[in-house]
């Protein structure tokens, strides 16, 4: 993967050689992040520029999804770690929104089908407290499903295998998924703009599928929306 962050006037890219790039606008290497603490080679799955936190997330074949700074302050540098938390099921793909409510979405897929919906403004606040105070974040054992799910909205069972890429298209307000059963899936995300459930029921009776794309003879591993 590959993105422009307009902010820092720079690209990050991600490989399965375990590291973060970052280039600047002329392509120049500036700086190589190792993703794992043991500097080992850990395949990067998936990335995702978060601007609505000034974060940047990754999922990682170590069963983590990580976050890192975009800003630059005091207490943390930019593209330095924010923090690591670890889910039930290994992470593989990630989508960023904001619904109309003004609710900051992450949706993490997963191996099993999954599409695993957070508030991202209160799980970054949950891990923020597990890693307050603390020199080296890199030595921070990652924050566990116990801690952040807490701020999970809901889990979508949309596929019967690995949830290769997702993403939400505001146009439609509906979450389009693809995975390596051989399909995609358009879940539409009916959240009225305000007072959106917080209780998994209440989301539930919101999301309905709107379609499911069959076909493929393969896995489908990405779609793109236009």
């Amino acid at each position: 993967h590959i993105a422009f962050i307009s902010k820092c006037a720079c690209y990050v890219s991600s490989s399965h050689d375990g590291t973060l790039r970052v280039w600047s606008s002329a392509l120049k290497p500036e700086i190589v992040i190792p993703v794992s603490e043991q500097r080992a080679s850990v395949a990067i799955n998936c990335m995702v520029i978060l601007p609505e936190v000034n974060k940047l997330a990754i999922t990682t074949a170590d069963r983590l999804v990580a976050f890192y700074e975009l800003n630059d302050s005091a207490a943390l540098h930019r593209f330095g770690l924010f923090a690591r938390i670890t889910t039930l099921d290994m992470a593989f793909s990630l989508a960023s929104w904001t619904s109309d409510s003004n609710l900051v979405c992450l949706a993490i897929g997963d191996e099993n089908g999954h599409a695993h919906l957070y508030d991202l403004k209160k799980l970054l606040n949950l891990v923020r407290t597990e890693y307050d105070g603390c020199r080296n974040r890199e030595s921070v054992r990652p924050v566990t499903a116990a801690i952040t799910d807490n701020a999970r909205l809901i889990s979508l069972q949309l596929h019967t295998d690995w949830v290769t890429q997702i993403s939400y298209v505001n146009e439609l307000h509906t979450l389009v998924s693809s995975s390596l059963d051989r399909s995609l899936k358009l879940t539409a995300l009916e959240w009225p703009m305000f007072d959106v459930p917080t209780d998994a029921a209440g989301l539930r009776e919101l999301c309905n599928e709107a379609g499911t794309l069959v076909g493929h003879a393969k896995p489908v591993h990405g779609f793109v929306h236009l």
